[in-house]
């Protein structure tokens, strides 16, 4: 054998830095999209009034969110790198901290928790449609970490597609 050869000629290359970056860089751009576009469509079909309402719907799960994931997503970036042994365990423990968040924040908006709200903001539509939000963060919460995990993978081109897939289902959810 000559010394150019390596035990690793059947593995493929990893993703660059400037690859992952990108790959980031567009989920966050088409995000942002998203929100842009669910913004104007909404802006121009609702009345003030309803599309305070859902503004005011999801600015409940947004506030309550970050609290909830206690930074979760981020930390798969430190520990699954340095994880030799059992990384599925670190993603399944995340997943299920992620998960277990999103299902507080649930029981919360199941067991009172959107007339609380509905009184908060001083706004009666609200406990109509905070019950409708109940399965949005059992959903959003684990996938949450799915980026992360998908970077680390070195799977920066299946982190595009998702990222271009989800924003745009999210969005004509949304608009629908």
């Amino acid at each position: 054998m000559n010394g150019s050869t390596t035990d690793n000629n059947n593995t493929a290359p990893k993703a660059t830095r400037t690859a992952k970056v990108l790959a980031l860089s567009l989920g966050s751009s088409l995000s942002m999209i998203a929100s842009i576009v669910f913004g104007m469509i909404a802006s121009r079909v609702l009345s003030k009034h309803d599309y305070a309402t859902i503004r005011q719907t999801f600015l409940a799960y947004e506030f309550a969110a970050p609290l909830l994931m206690l930074g979760l997503p981020n930390a798969v970036y430190y520990f699954l790198p340095r994880e030799q042994d059992c990384k599925r365990g670190v993603i399944i423990d995340n997943m299920a901290l992620l998960l277990g968040g999103g299902l507080l924040f649930s029981l919360f908006i199941a067991i009172g928790g959107h007339e609380l709200l509905a009184m908060r903001f001083n706004n009666p539509d609200l406990r109509t449609t905070l019950p409708w939000l109940f399965p949005y963060p059992l959903i959003m919460m684990p996938v949450a970490g799915m980026a992360a995990v998908l970077v680390c993978a070195d799977r920066t081109q299946t982190l595009a597609v998702y990222n271009v897939v989800s924003n745009l289902v999210l969005t004509i959810a949304g608009i629908i």
